[in-house]
């Protein structure tokens, strides 16, 4: 049984930021050429690391559990807009949110296996964005 724990996002401003930049880099990368690689001599790039603690098992589960939902959460609103602008679905979109509820399905049969609650994970994520 997948249990899906909701923390308060008042409790992890960083996450906030982070959506913010899931939606613009979406946009942006909406925007331009997808054949224009992001290694090119004239791009710039930035990397944020978003996150990079050691958490107890279930706080570590909470936190990614909340990122991961805020993105899904996000693409199916995007192909709802898309879907009352234009009148179709995205693939992309729809394979993108199907790929993530796998990977957090995966994620939570991983933390399941875990007998004790006080085990300690490392949890880093980084962020790279490249302008063209």
């Amino acid at each position: 049984m997948n249990k899906i724990r909701f923390i308060n996002k008042n409790k992890l401003p960083l996450l906030r930021t982070f959506v913010e930049l899931l939606k613009r880099n979406e946009n942006h990368m909406s925007k331009t050429n997808p054949l224009t690689k992001p290694d090119t001599p004239h791009a710039k790039s930035k990397t944020i690391t978003l996150i990079d603690s050691d958490y107890q098992s279930l706080e570590a589960e909470e936190v990614i559990h909340d990122l991961i939902l805020s993105k899904i959460k996000f693409l199916r609103q995007k192909q709802f807009s898309n879907m009352e602008r234009f009148g179709h679905k995205s693939a992309h979109l729809s394979q993108r949110a199907s790929q993530l509820q796998q990977e957090l399905n995966e994620l939570q049969q991983l933390l399941d296996c875990q007998n004790n609650p006080e085990q300690v994970l490392t949890i880093q994520c980084e962020i790279k964005i490249s302008v063209n």
